[in-house]
Protein backbone atom coordinates (compact mmCIF):
# COMPACT_ATOMS: atom_id res chain seq x y z
CA UNK A 1 0.00 0.00 0.00
CA UNK A 2 1.29 3.43 -0.88
CA UNK A 3 2.34 5.51 2.13
CA UNK A 4 0.29 8.65 2.67
CA UNK A 5 -0.97 11.11 5.28
CA UNK A 6 -4.13 13.14 5.79
CA UNK A 7 -3.78 16.61 7.32
CA UNK A 8 -6.75 18.41 8.86
CA UNK A 9 -5.78 22.08 9.44
CA UNK A 10 -7.41 23.89 12.33
CA UNK A 11 -8.73 26.34 9.73
CA UNK A 12 -10.81 23.54 8.18
CA UNK A 13 -10.73 21.09 5.29
CA UNK A 14 -8.57 18.06 4.59
CA UNK A 15 -5.28 17.74 2.68
CA UNK A 16 -4.41 14.33 1.17
CA UNK A 17 -0.69 13.84 0.39
CA UNK A 18 -1.66 11.63 -2.58
CA UNK A 19 -3.51 14.49 -4.25
CA UNK A 20 -0.38 16.61 -3.91
CA UNK A 21 1.64 13.88 -5.70
CA UNK A 22 3.82 13.36 -2.62
CA UNK A 23 5.77 10.14 -2.25
CA UNK A 24 6.68 9.15 1.32
CA UNK A 25 9.60 6.74 1.39
CA UNK A 26 9.35 5.94 5.12
CA UNK A 27 6.58 6.98 7.47
CA UNK A 28 7.72 8.51 10.80
CA UNK A 29 8.48 6.20 13.71
CA UNK A 30 5.72 5.35 16.16
CA UNK A 31 7.02 7.11 19.26
CA UNK A 32 6.05 7.44 22.90
CA UNK A 33 6.33 10.86 24.52
CA UNK A 34 8.77 11.46 27.37
CA UNK A 35 7.16 11.81 30.79
CA UNK A 36 8.13 15.02 32.55
CA UNK A 37 9.90 14.06 35.78
CA UNK A 38 12.61 15.30 38.08
CA UNK A 39 15.51 13.06 39.07
CA UNK A 40 16.64 13.60 42.67
CA UNK A 41 19.95 12.44 44.09
CA UNK A 42 19.91 11.85 47.83
CA UNK A 43 23.32 12.08 49.62
CA UNK A 44 24.31 8.69 50.98
CA UNK A 45 21.71 6.86 48.89
CA UNK A 46 22.52 4.90 45.74
CA UNK A 47 20.75 5.75 42.53
CA UNK A 48 18.11 8.45 42.12
CA UNK A 49 14.51 9.15 43.10
CA UNK A 50 11.97 10.03 40.44
CA UNK A 51 9.38 12.72 41.12
CA UNK A 52 6.61 13.29 38.57
CA UNK A 53 5.69 16.85 37.68
CA UNK A 54 2.03 15.80 37.62
CA UNK A 55 -0.33 13.05 36.60
CA UNK A 56 -0.04 12.31 32.86
CA UNK A 57 2.35 15.19 32.14
CA UNK A 58 4.42 14.49 29.02
CA UNK A 59 6.61 16.55 26.70
CA UNK A 60 5.88 17.18 23.05
CA UNK A 61 8.32 15.66 20.56
CA UNK A 62 9.35 15.87 16.89
CA UNK A 63 8.22 13.54 14.11
CA UNK A 64 10.56 13.59 11.09
CA UNK A 65 10.11 12.03 7.65
CA UNK A 66 11.05 12.62 4.02
CA UNK A 67 8.65 13.56 1.23
CA UNK A 68 9.33 13.54 -2.50
CA UNK A 69 7.38 15.88 -4.77
CA UNK A 70 6.74 13.85 -7.94
CA UNK A 71 5.31 16.93 -9.67
CA UNK A 72 7.48 19.99 -9.05
CA UNK A 73 4.73 22.27 -10.32
CA UNK A 74 2.81 21.46 -7.13
CA UNK A 75 5.59 22.68 -4.81
CA UNK A 76 4.08 26.18 -4.33
CA UNK A 77 0.76 24.54 -3.41
CA UNK A 78 2.53 22.15 -1.00
CA UNK A 79 4.22 25.10 0.72
CA UNK A 80 0.89 26.92 0.96
CA UNK A 81 -1.12 24.00 2.35
CA UNK A 82 1.30 22.27 4.74
CA UNK A 83 1.49 24.99 7.35
CA UNK A 84 0.01 25.88 10.72
CA UNK A 85 -1.47 23.53 13.28
CA UNK A 86 -3.96 20.72 12.96
CA UNK A 87 -4.49 16.97 13.11
CA UNK A 88 -2.66 14.39 10.99
CA UNK A 89 -3.33 10.71 10.25
CA UNK A 90 -0.55 8.48 8.89
CA UNK A 91 -1.38 5.41 6.82
CA UNK A 92 0.52 3.08 9.17
CA UNK A 93 -1.72 4.17 12.09
CA UNK A 94 -5.13 4.88 10.55
CA UNK A 95 -6.85 4.40 13.92
CA UNK A 96 -5.11 7.44 15.44
CA UNK A 97 -4.57 11.10 14.64
CA UNK A 98 -1.86 13.37 16.03
CA UNK A 99 -1.94 17.07 16.91
CA UNK A 100 0.97 18.64 15.01
CA UNK A 101 2.42 21.95 13.94
CA UNK A 102 4.04 22.64 10.55
CA UNK A 103 6.10 25.54 11.86
CA UNK A 104 9.60 24.18 11.17
CA UNK A 105 10.87 25.25 7.74
CA UNK A 106 12.04 22.87 5.04
CA UNK A 107 13.54 23.04 1.55
CA UNK A 108 13.18 20.90 -1.58
CA UNK A 109 16.36 19.58 -3.20
CA UNK A 110 16.72 17.83 -6.55
CA UNK A 111 16.28 14.08 -6.07
CA UNK A 112 15.78 12.57 -9.54
CA UNK A 113 15.06 14.42 -12.78
CA UNK A 114 11.96 16.53 -11.96
CA UNK A 115 11.51 15.06 -8.48
CA UNK A 116 12.31 17.10 -5.37
CA UNK A 117 12.94 15.78 -1.85
CA UNK A 118 12.41 17.55 1.49
CA UNK A 119 12.60 16.54 5.15
CA UNK A 120 9.61 17.52 7.28
CA UNK A 121 9.88 17.94 11.05
CA UNK A 122 6.60 18.29 12.93
CA UNK A 123 6.19 19.34 16.55
CA UNK A 124 3.86 16.64 17.89
CA UNK A 125 1.77 16.83 21.05
CA UNK A 126 2.23 13.89 23.44
CA UNK A 127 -1.22 12.29 23.18
CA UNK A 128 -2.64 10.81 20.00
CA UNK A 129 -6.39 10.56 19.74
CA UNK A 130 -8.74 8.07 18.15
CA UNK A 131 -9.51 8.93 14.53
CA UNK A 132 -13.08 7.71 15.13
CA UNK A 133 -15.41 10.22 16.77
CA UNK A 134 -17.77 8.37 19.11
CA UNK A 135 -21.16 9.92 19.75
CA UNK A 136 -23.94 9.01 22.16
CA UNK A 137 -27.37 10.70 22.06
CA UNK A 138 -30.33 10.44 24.43
CA UNK A 139 -33.76 12.07 24.57
CA UNK A 140 -35.39 10.03 27.38
CA UNK A 141 -36.15 12.24 30.37
CA UNK A 142 -35.08 11.18 33.87
CA UNK A 143 -37.35 12.56 36.59
CA UNK A 144 -34.93 12.94 39.52
CA UNK A 145 -31.37 14.04 38.74
CA UNK A 146 -30.55 16.93 41.05
CA UNK A 147 -32.84 18.09 43.80
CA UNK A 148 -35.84 16.48 42.11
CA UNK A 149 -35.22 18.22 38.79
CA UNK A 150 -35.89 16.41 35.52
CA UNK A 151 -33.35 16.07 32.74
CA UNK A 152 -31.21 13.48 30.99
CA UNK A 153 -28.78 10.94 32.43
CA UNK A 154 -26.27 9.32 30.06
CA UNK A 155 -23.60 6.71 30.79
CA UNK A 156 -20.54 6.67 28.51
CA UNK A 157 -18.29 3.61 28.42
CA UNK A 158 -15.12 5.40 27.39
CA UNK A 159 -12.29 3.71 25.51
CA UNK A 160 -9.24 5.77 26.43
CA UNK A 161 -5.80 5.35 27.99
CA UNK A 162 -5.50 8.92 29.26
CA UNK A 163 -8.47 10.96 30.62
CA UNK A 164 -9.79 12.74 27.53
CA UNK A 165 -11.91 15.84 26.91
CA UNK A 166 -15.40 15.59 25.44
CA UNK A 167 -18.18 17.72 23.99
CA UNK A 168 -21.74 17.86 25.28
CA UNK A 169 -24.49 19.20 23.02
CA UNK A 170 -27.83 19.91 24.67
CA UNK A 171 -31.26 21.31 23.90
CA UNK A 172 -32.75 23.22 26.81
CA UNK A 173 -36.28 22.83 28.06
CA UNK A 174 -38.70 25.68 28.64
CA UNK A 175 -37.36 26.67 32.04
CA UNK A 176 -35.63 30.03 32.02
CA UNK A 177 -32.58 30.00 34.25
CA UNK A 178 -29.78 27.48 34.80
CA UNK A 179 -28.93 24.09 33.38
CA UNK A 180 -27.15 22.01 36.01
CA UNK A 181 -24.59 19.52 34.68
CA UNK A 182 -23.02 16.93 36.98
CA UNK A 183 -20.30 14.46 36.09
CA UNK A 184 -19.43 11.04 37.55
CA UNK A 185 -21.60 11.41 40.65
CA UNK A 186 -21.53 7.64 41.21
CA UNK A 187 -17.75 7.38 40.85
CA UNK A 188 -16.63 10.07 43.28
CA UNK A 189 -17.63 11.18 46.75
CA UNK A 190 -16.95 14.73 45.62
CA UNK A 191 -18.08 14.84 42.01
CA UNK A 192 -17.79 17.65 39.50
CA UNK A 193 -20.75 19.85 38.64
CA UNK A 194 -21.48 23.17 37.00
CA UNK A 195 -24.45 25.51 36.61
CA UNK A 196 -24.77 27.01 33.13
CA UNK A 197 -26.82 30.18 32.78
CA UNK A 198 -29.12 29.76 29.79
CA UNK A 199 -30.45 33.09 28.45
CA UNK A 200 -33.26 31.34 26.53
CA UNK A 201 -34.58 27.92 25.56
CA UNK A 202 -31.89 27.05 23.05
CA UNK A 203 -29.22 24.58 22.01
CA UNK A 204 -25.89 24.77 23.78
CA UNK A 205 -22.42 23.22 23.62
CA UNK A 206 -20.03 22.40 26.46
CA UNK A 207 -16.57 21.99 24.91
CA UNK A 208 -14.19 20.53 27.49
CA UNK A 209 -11.18 20.56 25.13
CA UNK A 210 -11.34 24.22 24.14
CA UNK A 211 -12.80 25.10 27.56
CA UNK A 212 -15.78 26.92 26.09
CA UNK A 213 -19.53 26.92 26.74
CA UNK A 214 -21.70 28.59 24.10
CA UNK A 215 -25.05 28.42 22.27
CA UNK A 216 -25.59 27.36 18.67
CA UNK A 217 -25.99 31.06 17.83
CA UNK A 218 -22.62 31.95 19.32
CA UNK A 219 -23.65 33.39 22.70
CA UNK A 220 -20.82 32.84 25.18
CA UNK A 221 -22.38 31.06 28.17
CA UNK A 222 -19.03 30.68 29.90
CA UNK A 223 -18.95 34.40 30.67
CA UNK A 224 -22.71 34.87 30.80
CA UNK A 225 -22.86 33.07 34.10
CA UNK A 226 -21.62 29.81 35.56
CA UNK A 227 -20.98 28.29 38.94
CA UNK A 228 -18.86 25.19 39.52
CA UNK A 229 -15.74 23.39 38.34
CA UNK A 230 -14.87 23.19 34.64
CA UNK A 231 -13.66 21.51 32.41
CA UNK A 232 -14.33 17.75 32.72
CA UNK A 233 -12.49 14.73 31.28
CA UNK A 234 -13.79 11.24 30.56
CA UNK A 235 -11.96 8.45 32.34
CA UNK A 236 -11.46 4.87 31.18
CA UNK A 237 -14.61 2.83 31.74
CA UNK A 238 -18.07 4.04 32.73
CA UNK A 239 -18.71 7.79 33.08
CA UNK A 240 -22.02 9.34 34.11
CA UNK A 241 -23.05 12.65 32.51
CA UNK A 242 -26.30 14.25 33.74
CA UNK A 243 -27.97 17.55 32.93
CA UNK A 244 -31.17 19.15 34.23
CA UNK A 245 -33.85 20.92 32.18
CA UNK A 246 -32.80 19.47 28.81
CA UNK A 247 -34.89 17.56 26.27
CA UNK A 248 -31.93 16.20 24.29
CA UNK A 249 -28.28 15.59 25.10
CA UNK A 250 -25.38 14.08 23.18
CA UNK A 251 -21.78 13.35 24.15
CA UNK A 252 -18.91 13.18 21.64
CA UNK A 253 -15.33 12.14 22.34
CA UNK A 254 -12.11 10.74 20.92
CA UNK A 255 -10.02 8.57 23.25
CA UNK A 256 -6.47 9.70 24.11
CA UNK A 257 -3.53 7.31 23.92
CA UNK A 258 0.27 7.46 24.32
Amino acid sequence: MRNYFLFFPDSGGMIDSRELMLHIEHLPDIQRATERVEKITVPGRSGTLTRKEGENVFDSYTKTFDIVALDESKIPKIHALLRGTGKIIFSNEPQFRYTVSFDIGWSFNRFFRQWRRATLSLETQPFKESSELKKYTKTDITEDIYGGSSGISLTINCETEIPCPFIVRFKSGDFYGYNHMQFNKERRVTFQSIYIRDPSATEGIVDNERRLIYTDTGVNLLDYGRIGSFPFALEQGANLVEMTDVTKMSVEYRGWFL
